[in-house]
């Protein structure tokens, strides 16, 4: 991310955070100007995530960002209720990166920050709507797991 799009990326996240919080929704941390904006869940390092991905995709879902095992057994017990998730969900991007501690499930769309104003604000709400759907999906199955907070 080059500095000239700080600007751009503090616009959509701090607009879409002030909608966010009346979701109740808390975020992480301000954005300034990075590609994403984390929201909190019950568990800690476990992250509702929006973001511009560096591939031309808009991203919302949940990244796990605790130890590298951790990650990696709660990535599998998610994956093995992938079905009824997506049922209620869509289809999901299921990223379990190989040499990085950090594991994602998202729903994905085509977008950028360079898009027009009515893009983003459709990126926006759409990322409105998942976030209560991700919280509603993913909360019960962060409090059964087993590690620990």
């Amino acid at each position: 991310m080059t500095s000239s799009l700080s600007p751009m990326y503090d616009r959509f996240f701090n607009a879409l955070d002030r909608e966010a919080r009346n979701l109740r929704f808390e975020r992480c941390f301000k954005p300034y100007g990075k590609n994403f904006l984390h929201f909190r869940t019950d568990r800690s390092r476990f992250f509702y995530d929006v973001a511009f991905a560096k591939d031309g995709r808009f991203r919302v879902g949940l990244a796990l960002a605790r130890g590298y095992n951790e990650n990696r057994e709660a990535f599998h017990d998610f994956k093995a209720d992938q079905k009824v998730i997506e049922q209620k969900l869509g289809p999901l991007s299921w990223d379990m990166v190989t040499n990085r501690k950090q594991c994602y499930i998202h729903s994905l769309r085509s977008g950028t920050i360079h898009d027009s104003e009515q893009k983003l604000s459709e990126l926006k709400q759409w990322a409105l709507q998942m976030l209560p759907e991700f919280r509603d999906v993913f909360q019960p199955r962060l409090r059964r797991l087993k590690v620990t907070t």
